[in-house]
């Protein structure tokens, strides 16, 4: 199986993400205007053994944290690339996964949902960015090493 269209790029893009990632296990950003954005390791792996991460918005609605939305996605550490896995948006009542394992153990993909979450990935990639979320993340981290400005 070659690796998705986007894999590299959306690597690249989410370097300074994983990065962080590797000191803490979640990241909450907020930004004016928009949903917060967080980042989480699940404590688990793919079918290959790489560690899955999370990327979402979230909103309360009732009580609830919805997921505005929620995309899981693979991290290969050796290739740099990304392959994602899950995509979920509540409000629609929506949830996808690009690999599932069968009852006989055997796994499965679907190229077609595989292709479409990277597209949605390093479109939203590029969302993220233009929000000012990269701003965010810099400012987090000298927060987390004490040497941040007043924001």
């Amino acid at each position: 199986m070659n690796a998705p269209r986007h894999a590299h790029t959306n690597y690249k893009a989410l370097k300074p993400f994983l990065n962080e990632l590797n000191n803490t296990q979640h990241i909450h950003l907020d930004n004016d205007g928009y949903e917060p954005l967080v980042f989480e390791g699940l404590y688990y792996t793919d079918y290959k053994g790489r560690p899955v991460i999370s990327i979402a918005h979230y909103y309360t609605q009732n009580g609830d944290l919805m997921c505005d939305p929620e995309i899981t996605f693979s991290v290969d550490l050796e290739t740099e690339t990304i392959w994602p896995q899950t995509y979920q948006m509540d409000a629609l009542g929506v949830y996808q996964e690009a690999f599932k394992r069968q009852a006989d153990g055997k796994m499965t993909y679907s190229p077609r949902l595989l292709r479409e979450l990277d597209d949605f990935l390093w479109q939203w990639l590029k969302n993220i960015k233009d929000q000012g979320f990269y701003e965010v993340m810099e400012h987090f981290v000298a927060l987390q090493k004490g040497d941040a400005a007043d924001w």
